[in-house]
C-alpha cells in the first residue's frame, strides 16, 4: 500500500530549476541535500535543512496538529542554516526562503 507522508522541515525545498543546476554543475544532489521518496512526482522531493517531524495518512488518521513540532530549536536553525551555506551560490539563488515547509512524499 502506497500512502502519503509530510515530512515538516526547516530549511529549503528544491524545485526542478534547482536540480537542474545541480546537474550543470555535476554535483550530486544526494551528497548535500535529503532527498525523499515519491513514485508519482514529475520532480523528487527534497530539501536541504532539518527535518522537524513527519505524518502519514497510514498511522495518523486523527492528527493533533499542536503536537506537531513546527518550531526548530536554536541548534536547528543553525544546522539548517550551515547546510544551506554550503549550497553553490547559483542554487541558493533558485530556491525559497529558509521557513517551515511541508514536504509531501510517499512509502
Amino acid at each position: 500500500m502506497t500512502y502519503c507522508i509530510v515530512n515538516v522541515i526547516y530549511g529549503v525545498p528544491l524545485n526542478k530549476e534547482a536540480y537542474d543546476e545541480f546537474e550543470n554543475l555535476g554535483i550530486d544532489t544526494e551528497e548535500v541535500c535529503t532527498l525523499l521518496y515519491s513514485g508519482g512526482a514529475e520532480v523528487e522531493p527534497g530539501f536541504c535543512g532539518v527535518e522537524l517531524d513527519e505524518f502519514d495518512e497510514a498511522t495518523d488518521m486523527a492528527l493533533q496538529v499542536s503536537k506537531l513540532k513546527m518550531t526548530p530549536t536554536p541548534a536547528q536553525i543553525k544546522n539548517a542554516h550551515a547546510k544551506i551555506a554550503k549550497l553553490p551560490p547559483t542554487v541558493r539563488a533558485l530556491l525559497q526562503p529558509t521557513d517551515v515547509y511541508f514536504i509531501f512524499s510517499t512509502s
